[in-house]
């Protein structure tokens, strides 16, 4: 992860839903 705290910032909401989607798909896959 080479992104700058602003950004990560920024990008927080982004990151939580590809977590989300993350989650989602792996319990799907199960």
């Amino acid at each position: 992860e080479t992104i700058p705290p602003t950004c990560r910032q920024q990008f927080d909401p982004v990151e939580k839903r590809l977590r989300i989607y993350r989650a989602s798909d792996a319990a799907a896959q199960r």
